[in-house]
């Protein structure tokens, strides 16, 4: 169920975890998913955990860099959109009034991805797949089912992310107001964007 070996461009396709704590977080998700953790060396970046159901890759974590800690960033998950050039993405994202951290780069054979921010400050990543096209079952137990964004101004994400992506997006309103907006690609559901409440 849910097995993939290629994602439509516009598909969120990966999601990792940034952590303080690879060894707690590894045991924390393994007993709360049934996550089976394999190390893989990643070069200067040190070491990439893919998380497993079943043998298949559904996700990774790895350690949040040092420098990164110093800027007061904490432990986080990535969404992973798939696309078909991660460089024309990053520029773009700039076009439509977005941030790219740095353009794209190489991931070993991986693939290429860029970091890209939105107008309100939202953060995921292009992914231009080489040797790795994402999670390798989704839709399933313990496995990526939905990506979903709470924003401030969730009708401007949602225009934003079109744009970049290629998204249809319906708006749904309660009361007078979009509580709700519903993200497609590809003819399939895709997540959604809601509107951000509190501080």
């Amino acid at each position: 169920m849910g097995e993939r070996t290629h994602y439509e461009p516009g598909t969120f396709c990966w999601t990792d975890l940034a952590t303080t704590d690879p060894e707690g977080a590894k045991t924390f998700y393994g007993g709360l998913f049934g996550w089976e953790a394999e190390d893989m060396p990643a070069g200067d970046a040190g070491t990439y955990t893919m998380l497993k159901v079943g043998g298949d890759e559904v996700c990774a974590l790895y350690e949040l860099e040092a420098e990164r800690r110093e800027m007061g960033i904490p432990s986080h998950w990535l969404s992973h959109v798939s696309v078909e050039d991660a460089g024309a993405t990053a520029a773009r994202a700039e076009e439509l009034g977005g941030t790219s951290f740095g353009g794209a780069f190489d991931v070993l054979d991986a693939g290429r991805m860029a970091v890209v921010q939105d107008p309100a400050g939202a953060v995921l990543a292009a992914w231009e797949p080489g040797a790795h096209v994402g999670a390798q079952r989704v839709n399933d137990v313990g496995c990526m089912t939905w990506n979903e964004l709470q924003s401030r101004e969730p009708e401007e994400a949602a225009t934003f992310y079109s744009e970049l992506f290629g998204w249809e997006t319906e708006p749904h309103e309660y009361e007078g107001k979009v509580a709700y907006v519903t993200i497609q690609n590809a003819g399939s559901i895709n997540g959604g964007v809601m509107p951000m409440t509190g501080a």
